[in-house]
C-alpha cells in the first residue's frame, strides 16, 4: 500500500461522512417561497461536501509525505485542530447556525495557519480576537438583515420605488454595508495595529468577516439556498 499523507487522506474520509450526513438530513424549502426560487437547504451543503471530497481525494493521491513530514510536531498540531475544527463545524452547524460556526471555524483556522513559524500571540488575545470577530460580524449581519427587510416591507407596500425593494437590489445594498465595514476595518483598524502578533489576529478576523459575510449574501439572498439560522434567527 503507497503511503499517503494522513491529514489530506482523514479530511477525505470526513468528507465523505459529511456528504452522507447532509443527504441523511433532507432537504427543507422556505414556507413562502410561491415560485420556486429556493432550492431547498441541501443545496449549499451538498456542493461544500462534493467540493471538500474531490479536493481532498486529489490532495491524497497527488501528493506523497516524506519521512520527516509525518514526525513533524507542527504537522501534528495542524492535523489535530484542521480535523477536530471540522468535525466540530459539521455537527454544531445545525445548533448554532451558519453564521456562527462559519466565523468560528474560519477564525480559528486562520488564525492557527497564520501564526505557523511565527511568535505566538497567546490565547487570551486570540479568544479575545474571536470574540471581537463573532460580535462585531453579528452586529453588522443585524444591521443588514435590518436594512434588506425593511427595503422588501416598503417595496411591497409601495412606499419606495419597486426597485428598491427587489430582492436582488436589497442584497446588492447588504454587499454595500458589509465592504464599507471591511474598508473601515481594514483602514481604520488594521493598518494601525503595528504588533505583528496582535495583527494576525486581526488580519484572521478581517479574513472571517469577509467570507462568512459574502456567502451569506451571494447564497442566501441572492441564490435563496435555506442557510441553518442557529441561533440569530433574524
Amino acid at each position: 500500500m503507497k503511503k499517503v499523507k494522513p491529514l489530506p487522506f482523514l479530511m477525505t474520509i470526513v468528507s465523505g461522512l459529511y456528504f452522507i450526513y447532509v443527504v441523511s438530513n433532507g432537504s427543507s424549502k422556505m414556507i413562502g417561497d410561491e415560485v420556486g426560487g429556493d432550492p431547498g437547504g441541501m443545496l449549499l451543503p451538498l456542493i461544500l461536501s462534493i467540493f471538500m471530497f474531490l479536493g481532498f481525494l486529489y490532495i491524497t493521491i497527488k501528493e506523497k509525505p516524506n519521512g520527516d513530514e509525518v514526525s513533524d510536531p507542527v504537522t501534528r498540531k495542524l492535523f489535530i485542530i484542521t480535523l477536530v475544527t471540522a468535525i466540530l463545524y459539521v455537527f454544531l452547524q445545525s445548533m448554532l447556525g451558519f453564521v456562527i460556526t462559519s466565523l468560528l471555524l474560519l477564525y480559528i483556522l486562520t488564525c492557527t495557519y497564520l501564526s505557523v513559524n511565527e511568535e505566538k500571540a497567546g490565547w487570551k488575545a486570540s479568544v479575545l480576537g474571536g470574540v471581537a470577530t463573532l460580535v462585531g460580524s453579528i452586529l453588522i449581519y443585524s444591521v443588514f438583515r435590518y436594512v434588506t427587510r425593511m427595503l422588501l416591507r416598503l417595496g411591497r407596500a409601495g412606499a419606495i420605488p419597486a426597485i428598491l425593494g427587489n430582492s436582488n437590489m436589497t442584497a446588492f445594498i447588504s454587499c454595500l454595508i458589509v465592504t464599507a465595514f471591511l474598508l473601515l476595518f481594514v483602514f481604520a483598524v488594521y493598518k494601525k495595529i503595528s504588533n505583528p502578533k496582535i495583527k494576525r489576529i486581526a488580519a484572521s478576523g478581517i479574513i472571517s468577516y469577509a467570507v462568512v459575510m459574502y456567502l451569506y449574501i451571494v447564497f442566501k439572498q441572492f441564490f435563496m439556498v435555506t442557510l441553518a439560522p442557529g441561533l440569530i434567527n433574524w
